[in-house]
């Protein structure tokens, strides 16, 4: 169907308007697209290549302070290396073609060009399209030009620039280190060096006394534990020395911890649910004569009751006893300082005793009376067997009063004692004293534990368990390497974009990534070839070279107005102007 005459006179205005609009000249800046493709297309490819960059830093650190890596963190670790190493290669060979994109229109703008040379100049932002002029320039002509030379350079940069990610594997070692893993061992609490169980009644409480005394004296030379009754600043203790000994006071209750250890080759550490509690508190009382005195007041008298007190020395030695059952029937007037401590020897679940498990290999029907001993002796300067009578036991523990032995109540004898006369002997036992000799008595059972932890044989916990040979992998980096890698990518970079922007600085650079944009630059010579819409990019350029054409990418005028084109006619220069 034909259109009314009033269709085609609109049709005709409308065409008319579409093409005054289309060749409506605009202003165009070159230092303003410049800016653009630097700002927008080049920036966020170098931030995002130096981002990637500090990203694997970052990781080739955090693995390496991980010591030894396993199976996993080592698969970790080689997934990220690979990966932000790809991304770094990604933005560097973006960032490249971004520039190769730029090179191209100054190279095109330089001098008129065989079609064949315009087609090859195009493609150069890709490293094959870059070997394919190289080959035809070098190879095929064997010519070079300057072109020639700046395309090879370029190549190189680009190759070199994309696979230069790889010096990051030169930055670090994972290196394969022999070793052996030990089995755990624990102390060996069923030997007879720890407790006797076969010895006579007698002989068990001798030798029971003598090993408490000495395993006491190893623990407290081990693990030393201060305590200033008189600074509350200084009663709680953690990890003495490193042992596991750790201390709290409560009220008038002193609370001591053991953490039993567990070994592993060279390596000491505290074993799991194997914890000992001994807690105490103590009240003290001063003794005149047959008189007991608690708090300054007459609380009873000795004089008529078969317990007799060993006359310990005179009141100017200013020293601590206690409580002592004699064999024979003599009573002396004596002075003198006791305490009277309740003292509780817990496990790990704060039930009464050592528990089933607590020591290793102990048999759990002695627990009772290892526990039992282990309250009655310890590091004192004298210790006896005790005494035992109608289901009564008590312990006897004789502390001195010389300042040569810091476990001892040194120093303690003038609180004990100021104001005491022989008019006046009723000394109030200040609440600092009774705290001392609870902690002094809860003390006592663990040292012994502790110094016996130390020296007593170890066995494995799991019975038959051997050292097993492996090899640990470590990550070792080279930081100066790393360091020198990263500046000179990040240098290379920086160069490579202040070369090109120089070189490029007066030419108008087109849309890098757009076909439309090329497509309107090749229209006037492409008007040259008729037909041909399936031949070959050689082809196409075989033609318009035979009949003799060569190409140059610059402006020719328009009137007042200037036009960018890519043939023989143009001018290498782009000032600001309207273009069309």
């Amino acid at each position: 169907m034909y259109g009314t005459r009033d269709d085609k006179k609109t049709a005709q205005v409308n065409n008319t308007s579409e093409t005054a609009e289309d060749n409506h000249p605009h202003i165009e800046d070159g230092k303003k697209n410049h800016g653009h493709l630097f700002w927008v297309e080049i920036s966020w490819r170098f931030a995002l290549g130096l981002v990637f960059s500090a990203i694997i830093t970052v990781i080739l650190y955090t693995f390496s302070q991980k010591g030894k890596l396993s199976r996993w963190e080592k698969r970790w670790f080689n997934v990220l290396t690979i990966l932000f190493s790809s991304l770094v290669s990604l933005m560097l060979g973006s960032l490249l073609g971004v520039l190769g994109s730029m090179l191209r229109w100054q190279l095109l703008a330089r001098k008129l060009h065989k079609p064949m040379d315009v087609d090859l100049i195009l493609g150069i932002s890709n490293p094959t399209g870059a070997f394919r002029l190289i080959w035809y320039h070098a190879i095929k002509d064997r010519k070079w030009t300057a072109t020639t030379v700046i395309v090879t350079f370029y190549l190189l940069l680009n190759v070199i620039g994309r696979l230069s990610v790889a010096a990051f594997g030169l930055t670090f070692d994972l290196n394969e280190l022999p070793g052996i893993e030990y089995p755990v061992k624990l102390t060996d609490w069923s030997t007879p060096a720890w407790f006797n169980v076969s010895a006579t009644s007698y002989d068990l409480l001798s030798q029971s006394s003598r090993r408490m005394s000495d395993y006491a004296s190893v623990g407290l030379s081990t693990a030393p534990s201060e305590f200033d009754s008189k600074n509350p600043a200084n009663f709680t203790l953690t990890n003495s020395a490193g042992q596991g000994l750790d201390r709290k006071v409560e009220g008038d209750k002193v609370t001591y911890s053991y953490s039993l250890k567990e070994y592993q080759g060279v390596d000491v550490r505290p074993a799991q649910n194997k914890v000992l509690h001994s807690s105490s508190s103590c009240v003290g009382r001063t003794l005149w004569g047959s008189n007991v005195f608690a708090g300054g007041k007459l609380v009873g008298n000795l004089s008529n009751r078969p317990t007799l007190y060993t006359f310990m020395t005179d009141q100017s030695s200013q020293g601590l006893y206690s409580e002592d059952w004699l064999s024979y029937q003599s009573q002396y007037d004596r002075n003198a300082t006791f305490f009277e401590c309740n003292t509780c020897l817990t496990d790990t679940s704060n039930n009464p005793g050592l528990g089933a498990n607590i020591l290793f290999n102990q048999a759990p029907d002695i627990s009772p009376l290892v526990a039992g001993h282990l309250l009655r002796f310890g590091a004192f300067e004298r210790v006896f067997g005790g005494y035992d009578t109608k289901g009564s036991q008590l312990a006897i523990r004789l502390y001195s009063g010389m300042n040569k032995n810091s476990h001892f109540l040194n120093d303690m004898e003038n609180a004990l004692h100021t104001g005491a006369t022989k008019d006046a002997p009723r000394v109030e036992v200040p609440a600092e004293a009774e705290l001392y000799a609870a902690h002094l008595a809860a003390r006592l059972p663990l040292l012994a534990i502790i110094g016996a932890d130390i020296q007593l044989p170890k066995v494995t916990r799991e019975q038959g368990a051997s050292e097993l040979p492996f090899i640990s992998v470590v990550l070792e980096v080279k930081w100066a390497r790393t360091i020198a890698v990263l500046v000179s990518i990040l240098v290379g970079q920086l160069l490579a974009i202040v070369a090109v922007k120089v070189m490029c600085r007066n030419v108008f650079l087109r849309d890098h990534d757009s076909f439309f944009s090329v497509a309107r630059l090749m229209k006037t010579a492409m008007g040259e070839v008729k037909g041909r819409s399936t031949s070959k990019g050689k082809e196409i350029s075989g033609f318009l070279e035979g009949k003799g054409k060569l190409l140059k990418y610059g402006t020719r005028a328009r009137g007042d107005c200037l036009e960018v084109d890519l043939w023989e006619d143009t001018q290498s220069r782009f000032p600001p102007a309207y273009y069309l």
